[in-house]
């Protein structure tokens, strides 16, 4: 039984953590559109879905913004998926909180975007 727990303890694997905010935004949703469009590609993905993949701090980070326009507001849906992180049984939970810092980044910029430009 030693023998299986130590090859057990030195195990490696690969995990994909993933974030998604959903809220309404109140802003023009051209506006929207041209600046999603500066920072986000539309390659690959469905519609009205943009994405930006990133290497940040040795992480995968692809950051994914979808909208849908709802009569004056528009339904946004903004998710990070940090991938490929490998992972041993002693540091599986501090990597997933860690990648907390990965969603906060990507939130924090698009906010920041968002709120520059916001109707008044």
């Amino acid at each position: 039984m030693k023998k299986v727990k130590e090859k057990i303890d030195d195990v490696k694997f690969n995990i994909d953590v993933e974030y998604l905010t959903e809220k309404y935004l109140d802003i023009d949703e051209c506006l929207l559109i041209d600046m999603i469009k500066k920072e986000y590609s539309r390659r690959n993905t469905a519609k009205d879905e943009y994405r930006k993949f990133e290497i940040i701090g040795k992480r995968n980070v692809t950051t994914t913004f979808c909208i849908r326009p709802e009569k004056d507001i528009i339904f946004s849906s903004f998710k990070v998926s940090v991938e490929n992180i490998v992972v041993n049984l002693q540091n599986i939970l501090d990597e997933i909180n860690n990648t907390l810092y990965f969603y906060y980044t990507q939130y924090i910029k698009f906010h920041f975007l968002i709120s520059q430009n916001k109707n008044p």
